[in-house]
This record gives C-alpha cells, sequence and structure tokens, in this order.
C-alpha cells in the first residue's frame, strides 16, 4: 500500500549538506545541533504512543524516554560516521 504524502510530512524535506555531517562527525556540538534539529520531526512521530485519561479518552502524547533513546542512538551514528 502507497502512503500518501500528506502522511509522510513529518520526514525532512531536505538532505543535509556534506559539509554539517563531516564536522558533527568531527565533534562540533553546533552541527550535531543541527541534525537533530533536522530530525526532530521525525524522532517526535516514532515516539508518538496513546494514553487514556481518566475518562478514557484516547490521546496522543511523546513519550521522552523514547524520544531521548531515538536522540541518543542518532548521536551515535553521527560521531561513528566516518
Amino acid at each position: 500500500m502507497i502512503k500518501s504524502a500528506k502522511s509522510l510530512d513529518y520526514l525532512p524535506k531536505k538532505s543535509l549538506p556534506f559539509y554539517i555531517i563531516h564536522l558533527a562527525s568531527r565533534g562540533n556540538l553546533e552541527a550535531i545541533k543541527l541534525i537533530l534539529k533536522h530530525y526532530e520531526p521525525y524522532m517526535n512521530k516514532l515516539s508518538l504512543r496513546h494514553i487514556y485519561d481518566a475518562n478514557g479518552i484516547k490521546n496522543q502524547t511523546i513519550d521522552p524516554y523514547i524520544y531521548r533513546c531515538l536522540e541518543t542512538k542518532l548521536i551515535i551514528a553521527i560521531l561513528k560516521f566516518n
């Protein structure tokens, strides 16, 4: 099944320039922050969880634990990049 373009709005629209990835892999904090900001909507989407309030109404919320795990894995992958 092909997903509509509207359902993929959380994916980054543009690629990051290589020099930013290169700087981040060398430990540049500003470059790492730019990459994290670039992937923030995608990580938010991946960390969504359904919860039920006191009235039994279903809501979606970002699970901070899952979000931090994704963020940590992305930073590790950035620093391992050659």
